[in-house]
């Protein structure tokens, strides 16, 4: 088969620096797959390619501080009536308003995290951030919000900005960690001596649930003030411990976040012929274990209301994530994959995951330079 002759644009090879400008603009994942349609019809994918520049083009002068006019207004209608089931023009013009307002306070704490690529956050800010606020606000309260978030997926950056948001709109907005429930360290190490395998905290088993619930229904009475525990994991070598409880006065919004918060058991069979890297007869049944300890969870799911799941496109995207992020000398590359796997042997996300998708309130795909992809509300 012949070679495709690249597209010039202007004076630019579209073929060439395509991987560039979806990583910069990534507005085509609201209406189609950009490289089937690359490779497949040419003139469709310019065509979505130019709306999409146009888009990005409003959302550039929202945040310049110009107004929103009726044809802006009729663009954006059309382009999320291709991925939303309702479009409502007032949330649209309200979104817009907010963006505006709020882009100075977002781009900044973004800047603070080290995150510098204004277009995907301008982006993730108006099709995720201020329209999940929304929805929040409009919920009654208080309100447990799970999010699980396997490794990698920018969960800090999610509950960061939402918190700004959501503090625009006088509510008081915290935030609980799967992390932050662990056992102490001595218990930690009481409980490896049980069972080596468990020789890293994150699996089922290393949780104090009983807190975990302690707090949740704390939030849920509206209780004052609430102690929130705290984990820091560089104590003890980097084991980690915890530390003084967070004392707050009053929560409306809990962010409850966690690698496998939400999660619920499997059929046991699947794991007779469960994926790489559970691989010998011992890895299947440590996996097996963990999923039995997976029920003891259940009584601290129950406490959530909503939940939100941060899908990588690809699992295996977290160990990269996790190697890039791993820049100031601590584990080594081998040291890298065999933290990772070591999750991925305990509960699997391709065997965990894919049940739970149509189970959640809103499932965000994230792709694999962590822009996002479809978003679904259940």
């Amino acid at each position: 088969m012949p070679a495709c002759k690249p597209f010039i644009f202007g004076q630019i090879t579209l073929k060439n620096t395509l991987k560039k400008i979806l990583s910069g603009i990534n507005l085509l994942v609201w209406v189609a797959n950009p490289r089937e349609l690359l490779l497949n019809n040419r003139d469709s994918f310019l065509l979505i390619l130019i709306t999409a520049m146009k888009i990005l083009t409003i959302l550039r002068g929202l945040i310049d501080e110009n107004p929103l006019s009726q044809a802006d207004l009729e663009d954006l209608l059309e382009i999320e009536s291709l991925n939303f089931q309702q479009t409502n023009p007032l949330i649209l013009q309200e979104r817009a308003e907010l963006l505006t307002i709020l882009w100075p306070r977002v781009w900044q704490k973004c800047q603070e995290l080290g995150i510098n690529q204004p277009n995907q956050i301008l982006i993730s800010c108006w099709r995720l951030w201020i329209t999940w606020a929304l929805e929040l606000r409009s919920h009654a309260k208080p309100l447990i919000q799970g999010i699980l978030a396997p490794q990698g997926t920018v969960k800090t950056t999610v509950t960061s900005i939402m918190s700004i948001i959501l503090a625009y709109f006088d509510l008081k907005v915290n935030n609980l960690s799967l992390d932050d429930i662990y056992k102490t360290y001595n218990e930690r190490i009481k409980l490896r001596q049980k069972d080596e395998r468990l020789h890293w905290r994150g699996p089922p088993g290393t949780h104090d649930i009983e807190l975990g619930i302690k707090v949740l229904e704390q939030v849920c009475q509206q209780e004052s003030p609430i102690l929130i525990p705290r984990f820091d994991k560089s104590l003890h070598r980097g084991q980690g411990d915890r530390i003084a409880a967070e004392q707050v006065e009053g929560v409306d919004i809990l962010f409850f976040e966690g690698w496998f918060v939400g999660m619920n058991p499997i059929e046991e069979t699947v794991f007779d012929h469960a994926p790489d890297p559970i691989n010998s007869e011992e890895d299947r049944q440590f996996a097996r274990d963990n999923n039995q300890r997976l029920r003891e969870y259940l009584p601290l799911w129950s406490k959530i209301d909503r939940l939100l799941i941060l899908y990588p496109l690809d699992y295996r995207y977290s160990l990269q994530w996790r190697q890039a992020a791993e820049t100031k000398g601590g584990m080594t590359p081998s040291e890298i994959e065999e933290f990772v796997k070591y999750f991925w042997k305990s509960l699997h996300p391709q065997l965990f995951l894919p049940p739970l998708l149509k189970q959640a309130h809103l499932v965000v795909e994230i792709n694999q330079d962590h822009s996002l992809g479809k978003i679904s509300y259940q």
